[in-house]
């Protein structure tokens, strides 16, 4: 489903209506990083953003994304994005109170 307003019929609240009830009121935190170990032993890597000022246990919602590449780079230019595959839904979700977390899928 697209996030246009000529598909706003699609949507219960238009993406538009959503950011101005919803304004940003956090800064994004830096990533805590980490594994979660599957049944089979295979470990995934995850990152954690949260809303800065919200501690890691506070129940926030939060959105999931799996992703076969790399969830964040070597940055090695100065101003470089280390996460260039999620920052759509960091800089978008987070900053309105959502937790994201974005995981290494298997392959």
């Amino acid at each position: 489903m697209a996030d246009k307003e000529v598909t706003a019929g699609a949507w219960r609240v238009s993406p538009s209506t959503y950011l101005q009830r919803r304004p940003a009121a956090f800064a994004v935190g830096a990533p805590s990083s980490t594994y979660v170990t599957m049944r089979d032993g295979v470990r995934l890597a995850l990152d954690v953003y949260l809303p800065e000022g919200v501690q890691r246990d506070a129940r926030v919602p939060a959105i999931v994304v799996l992703t076969p590449y790399y969830r964040r780079f070597k940055v090695t230019a100065p101003g470089a994005e280390p996460a260039p595959n999620i920052a759509i839904y960091r800089d978008m979700f987070v900053p309105r109170g959502y937790a994201l977390v974005v995981v290494d899928a298997r392959g």
